[in-house]
């Protein structure tokens, strides 16, 4: 450690310090301001564009029920070229893909789906996942309903209920109470009270349905 003699001889140090590298002090402070400055600008910038993407998926679900509803499907179309990995693009794919739903247009339904699976790892994917079964149980493609849900489920009510209903289709009255029976027993009765009533009201209808009559 360099001793100096007095205040004054380490103020002149200090100075010929200043002096001889205030310009790369001044660089690196300049640096660090443009660096700061350009990532508060990015999170503006995304905190902006979320707003935007909300605000059209809020615009969509309105204008789906509207008569001349080519605006929102194409809103919901611009949304997934341009906005992939938002949530609010994935919502609009749903709601679209129940708005073709009621409209018995089930190929159109199954490609908005089939996007939520393609562009989804999390709880979307499952939901999209459930629904396609559902379309396939209406086309009497219930072995495809049955093949879609054979991985594990984060909705294992509902998935249970669904492969009850394709062995239904099938008729294969055993296989369809074995599932009903294993949803009645991961059924959480305080939040899926309305599954559980209605997995204990199929499974009695094949109870009755099966048992012999007198």
């Amino acid at each position: 450690m360099k001793v100096y003699e007095s205040d004054a001889a380490a103020e002149k140090e200090l100075l010929t310090w200043w002096k001889r590298n205030k310009y790369y002090l001044a660089i690196a402070i300049l640096g660090v301001i443009m660096i700061s400055s350009t990532f508060i600008n990015i999170k503006q910038y995304r905190e902006n564009l979320d707003i935007k993407i909300a605000t059209i998926f809020y615009y969509i679900v309105p204008g789906l029920t509207l008569k001349n509803n080519e605006v929102a499907l194409k809103q919901v179309a611009d949304l997934k070229l341009y906005h992939p990995n938002s949530v609010y693009t994935t919502l609009s794919s749903l709601i679209t893909a129940k708005y073709y739903v009621n409209k018995k247009e089930y190929e159109k339904a199954l490609e908005q789906y089939n996007w939520v699976i393609d562009h989804n790892k999390n709880d979307f994917r499952s939901m999209a996942e459930l629904k396609i079964a559902r379309i396939y149980i209406q086309l009497d493609k219930a072995d495809d309903a049955i093949k879609i849900l054979q991985k594990d489920h984060v909705f294992k009510t509902e998935k249970a209920i669904i492969l009850g209903d394709s062995y239904i289709k099938l008729n294969d009255l055993t296989k369809a109470k074995a599932y009903y029976e294993e949803g009645i027993k991961v059924c959480d009765k305080k939040y899926e009270t309305n599954l559980c009533d209605v997995l204990e009201m199929k499974y009695n209808n094949i109870n009755y349905v099966s048992s012999p009559k007198s």
